[in-house]
């Protein structure tokens, strides 16, 4: 069950990145160009998204293949953002090498850097706000992995500790297997 729950968690966390990183071009153009002051419009809308279709695409691809859509069940939440912002900023480098390349000079810089900022920064909230409710859901008792330790010396008791002292990682201790019974403890 759950892999069938990571496979549908894994789809949704495309799907949501993509319209996310595709969404906040548009609204850095906004911001750009009718709140901050003295923006003069050279490439229009339409162009910026036809160019936000490319950068989703880059971006998904960038997460893949940094590892953000496997399971982040034992992968701390500081390691993840980083990961995504470095994602975020190889993007952003390969479109501004793009765009110099081409003599593409007339994007807005001001607009890019609002967008990298922006989708980095949503993309960012968006997994914070999805771990917290995966850590609920861990506490309330849904989505556990179920273990079974062997052994009851020092590292098995070590590894106990840790499962129980960490929730957030999902893993629910479920008994144990020792070798001889004067070596067992509680659970």
């Amino acid at each position: 069950m759950i892999k069938e729950n990571q496979a549908l968690l894994n789809r949704i966390h495309i799907l949501s990145d993509g319209a996310i990183v595709y969404l906040t071009l548009p609204a850095a153009f906004w911001i750009r160009f009718y709140i901050l002051p003295d923006g003069i419009i050279t490439v229009p809308l339409s162009r910026y998204l036809i160019l936000g279709v490319f950068l989703t695409v880059l971006q998904l691809f960038a997460c893949a293949a940094l590892g953000l859509y496997r399971s982040f069940r034992r992968t701390r939440l500081r390691r993840e953002l980083s990961r995504l912002w470095l994602s975020s900023a190889l993007v952003m480098a390969l479109l501004l090498r793009f765009l110099f390349v081409q003599h593409d000079e007339h994007y807005s810089r001001g607009t890019l850097a609002i967008f990298f900022l922006l989708s980095a920064g949503v993309l960012s909230c968006k997994r914070i706000l999805l771990r917290k409710i995966l850590h609920y859901f861990r506490q309330e008792g849904y989505n556990l992995k179920h273990v079974l330790i062997l052994g009851s010396g020092r590292m098995a008791r070590a590894y106990l500790e840790k499962v129980q002292s960490d929730r957030e990682l999902g893993y629910h201790a479920d008994g144990y297997v020792a070798a001889r019974q004067a070596e067992a403890w509680e659970l």
